[in-house]
């Protein structure tokens, strides 16, 4: 079983994952960032803000450092671990920590929380399982759309939040997720509403303006959006 690497210095390895609603963003391993994608669109489809209007960017991932106060490298030097609304959720304290069903949504996709730590980490999530566990846990988001059937919540999760129908004017800002396939090194931009490819000349252009780095994911991901409801141009 292969360990994710601590400290990873490899820039190219790490990419953006951004919550589809609020807007919050993590820099995480490229491995993983599919299971944070989901899990954080899916705590929002189901009523969590991870950032609120006025609210200090306080949401954090990839960072090459060690634990504070240790000799030994954080999880968050290799790429694998995230801080959620750490002006909420202050480290050292139990009083204020996420919904439960939010530790329980990011625990059936492998990541640990700090927050039963010996000094409680409430901010704190962290995969720690191996790279091919995290291959397998993708490969099982793919497979469940491709299937056509829901992807499985913990117990006590609640149902998604009412949202208003979209219009044209509301789909123009929704974020795009860039995926290239690694077979094929197609590029492909997909948001709620549409998957369209990209041409090279297309992608250096949205490269250059918004700094994007595609998550590279295997055709089975690439096949499994385009098989969820997404329209393909």
């Amino acid at each position: 079983m292969t360990a994710f690497a601590k400290p990873n210095r490899d820039a190219s390895q790490m990419v953006w994952v951004r919550a589809p609603i609020s807007g919050a963003s993590w820099q995480v391993h490229r491995e993983v960032a599919p299971l944070l994608s989901w899990v954080v669109a899916e705590a929002e489809r189901r009523g969590y803000p991870f950032h609120r209007p006025g609210q200090v960017h306080d949401d954090w991932g990839w960072n090459v450092r060690k634990i504070a106060g240790s000799s030994t490298w954080s999880n968050h030097s290799g790429g694998v671990a995230v801080d959620i609304d750490a002006t909420q959720y202050a480290q050292g304290q139990r009083r204020r920590v996420p919904p439960a069903w939010l530790i329980a949504l990011f625990g059936e996709w492998g990541w640990s929380w700090g927050g039963g730590w010996s000094r409680a980490d409430p901010m704190h999530f962290e995969f720690t399982r191996s790279v091919e566990d995290a291959r397998r846990l993708v490969g099982m988001l793919a497979a469940s759309h491709i299937q056509n059937v829901p992807v499985p919540s913990p117990p006590g999760t609640p149902p998604p939040a009412p949202q208003p129908p979209p219009t044209p004017n509301s789909l123009e800002g929704t974020p795009d997720m860039i995926l290239t396939d690694i077979s094929t090194g197609a590029v492909w931009a997909v948001s709620a509403t549409h998957m369209h490819h990209l041409t090279p000349d297309q992608f250096a252009v949205r490269s250059e303006v918004e700094r994007v780095t595609p998550f590279p994911v295997q055709p089975l991901f690439i096949l499994a959006l385009a098989n969820g409801g997404r329209q393909v141009i």
